[in-house]
């Protein structure tokens, strides 16, 4: 009951103070205590005082590699102000910086022996650095030991860990589980956009940093549209499971869920990607997260190369993409999930929120629920009509809020019309402040006042 009555302090009370540039200032979060492990409930990623943790990462692929150290804190102070508590990187960049292999100080990886081979401790203490900066603000480090690129072409190592052979794999892997065993905040992701015929290649570098720190947490990156645990079934490696998706999450997240491990949402599609609109960043957020996920990767395509060549041509340098509009709607993301609990949130399936049997065009409603199953948050891909049926919460009265994702504002939901019987037919209040029609709806015990919050989008009535 307490998060309910935190929620309606918050959703019938003052607006939250805004930061000057008009952003909700977020509550501290209580620092996360590393290592991080897996709870007793499977789907849950705990901190080392027992707190459950959900993974919000930014993708910073090219930050070791690219970014100054003075970029780098004002990267990390930029994303801990919003919010997020994990980053993706990789160790070591095989295209996607200026210098690469070398470093923004032109230091290489490797000696003359070639790549794998010879660590240079020159260049991995300026990793080790940048990685204990980062747990140090408070983030998570998914760290890539040796992205394979994908398809296994020029972006990645996959050609050069072919060569090098899985011995030579394993001693790399020893040389980085004992080089960073100490940094605590490092989560190691194997493979990268693809999984290899030879599976040897990601098990023996596994091996290597599973010797040299037996404690170490491991997942992997797959190809688009596989799970980490769908390319390597039998890795005991493997401790949480990945998807990467492209514009649809909710069934590989619902997949996932079934499985035996916590999951993250990898990568799914990035802001000013093809196809990657501020909609678009939000709704795959919002897909997994309310499926089970443990944690989600938001990614912008100007930002993860840290202004090097990109995959595509930078429409902003990283600085200013920072603030993109689908940043933003990650960090109301953010604000709302710590407002409704500490940990990952339960999918729904008792029917409280769902599509009308009838006429229903857009993509499913997704659902997950709160406090011990009285709170329920949906979110409304494109804004379709839903039928609500509260009688599985048990509570005499509920009352319902509409939530804008993307910038908070609020408004009460009216649960009139009888719809078909089993329960009410509901429908959002119009377009967002974003110009799009996608909603999130809060069902919780209590009165509906009939108050209404915030001014709709001009020339919208509150009726779709």
């Amino acid at each position: 009951m307490l998060a309910a009555l935190a929620l309606t302090a918050i959703l019938t009370g003052a607006p939250a103070a805004a930061s000057p540039g008009g952003l909700p200032v977020i509550p501290p979060a209580p620092a996360m205590r590393f290592p991080l492990r897996i709870a007793a409930e499977r789907h849950v990623l705990q901190d080392a005082g027992g707190a459950p943790v959900v993974l919000h990462g930014d993708a910073a692929w090219s930050l070791i590699a690219e970014a100054s150290a003075r970029q780098t804190d004002s990267y990390l102070r930029d994303r801990r102000t919003r919010g997020f508590n994990a980053l993706l990187v990789n160790l070591i960049e095989h295209k996607f910086a200026r210098r690469a292999p070398r470093n923004a100080e032109g230091v290489e990886p490797f000696g003359a022996a070639g790549p794998f081979t010879a660590p240079n401790d020159h260049y991995f203490a300026h990793a080790e650095e940048v990685v204990s900066r980062a747990g140090a603000a408070g983030f998570a480090v998914l760290l890539a030991p040796a992205y394979l690129g994908f398809d296994g072409g020029d972006e990645g190592w996959y050609r050069e860990a072919k060569l090098a052979g899985a011995e030579r794999l394993r001693d790399y892997g020893r040389y980085v589980g004992a080089r960073f065993r100490h940094l605590r905040n490092v989560l190691w992701v194997l493979g990268g956009d693809y999984a290899p015929p030879d599976p040897t290649l990601v098990e023996a570098l596994a091996a290597g940093i599973r010797e040299a720190d037996p404690d170490a947490l491991m997942t992997g990156h797959c190809s688009r549209g596989r799970s980490a645990s769908s390319c390597w079934p039998n890795a005991t490696w493997l401790d949480i499971d990945t998807i990467y998706t492209g514009a649809e999450v909710r069934e590989a997240a619902e997949h996932a869920y079934a499985g035996a491990r916590p999951f993250l949402l990898i990568e799914a599609i990035y802001e000013t990607a093809p196809a990657g609109t501020p909609r678009q960043v939000r709704k795959q957020a919002y897909e997994a997260l309310l499926s089970g996920a443990a944690g989600h990767v938001y990614g912008h395509e100007d930002v993860w190369h840290f202004d090097a060549s990109g995959v595509q041509a930078p429409r902003a340098d990283w600085k200013t993409a920072l603030d993109a509009p689908g940043a933003r709607g990650i960090q109301e993301l953010i604000v709302l999930m710590r407002q409704l609990v500490p940990g990952p949130l339960a999918p729904d399936r008792r029917g409280i929120i769902k599509a009308p049997r009838d006429g229903h065009r857009g993509a499913l409603p997704v659902s997950a629920s709160t406090d011990h199953g009285r709170v329920v948050l949906a979110y409304l891909p494109d804004g379709e009509p839903v039928v609500v049926d509260p009688r599985p919460l048990q509570d005499s009265t509920v009352r319902g809020f509409w939530i804008d994702p993307v910038n908070g504002s609020r408004y009460p939901a009216a649960l009139g019309d009888p719809g078909d019987g089993n329960g009410r037919l509901v429908r959002p209040v119009g377009i967002n402040h974003g110009g799009e029609h996608d909603w999130l709806l809060l069902i919780e015990p209590g009165e509906q006042n009939g108050e209404r919050r915030e001014p709709l989008p001009q020339g919208q009535d509150g009726r779709s």
